[in-house]
């Protein structure tokens, strides 16, 4: 099947440049289904806004709306000769809002933290087994290889901590930690945590020149 997608961009400062906004449209379509053939049901935007309290610290906010395509193990199950999931499938939705606070130092680095929000109102359910395939994991074989519906609900939440050195006599690096919440839910069950909630995560780039 052939997909497409048209996006654009526009940024603007006020303020003698203190307050910053962009804003972003995209659509996504292809010919596999008649669900996904529209393009204005696929309209992302995206929208952020950034205001600097001096030269070197700002706050950040933005919200988002994204569409992506399911993994094509699922668009291409076929059982008994047939798509399976071709009647059903439809892109996945998810919803992003970020706030945070952004600092570069003296000394050639930036530190920021970020809280985040993000919903999936559609995301794949296996029907084999009544799951949502976030709970799944990737330890189960193949992943995507069976019948779904678009009825699972998902949810992520947390906040980030990031430490990025650039070169400074010979040193760079980057640091973060991350606590984080990823829960999903199959129809009117309660959330329960996902196979991705690793919930403490910690990144750490270390480099000499």
């Amino acid at each position: 099947f052939q997909q497409y997608s048209l996006f654009g961009q526009i940024s603007k400062s006020w303020l003698d440049e203190k307050l910053g906004l962009t804003f972003g449209l995209r659509t996504d379509a292809n010919n596999y289904n008649e669900r996904m053939n529209n393009p204005l049901d696929q309209i992302s935007g995206r929208l952020a806004l950034t205001y600097a309290l001096s030269p070197r610290t700002s706050l950040t906010a933005g919200v988002a709306n994204y569409y992506q395509l399911p993994p094509m193990m699922t668009l291409s199950y076929r059982n008994s000769g047939s798509l399976d999931n071709k009647d059903v499938a439809e892109y996945l939705q998810s919803w992003h809002y970020v706030t945070g606070f952004k600092w570069d130092t003296p000394f050639n680095s930036r530190f920021s933290v970020e809280a985040f929000l993000k919903t999936y109102p559609n995301y794949l359910l296996s029907l084999r087994d009544s799951v949502s395939v976030a709970h799944l994991g990737a330890d189960f074989g193949v992943f995507g290889n069976y019948p779904v519906d678009f009825s699972s609900k998902g949810r992520a939440y947390g906040f980030e901590v990031f430490y990025q050195q650039r070169m400074f006599k010979g040193f760079y690096g980057m640091l973060s930690y991350t606590l984080s919440w990823s829960d999903y839910m199959e129809k009117t069950n309660p959330y329960i945590p996902s196979s991705g909630d690793s919930r403490h995560i910690v990144n750490l780039v270390l480099g000499k020149r």
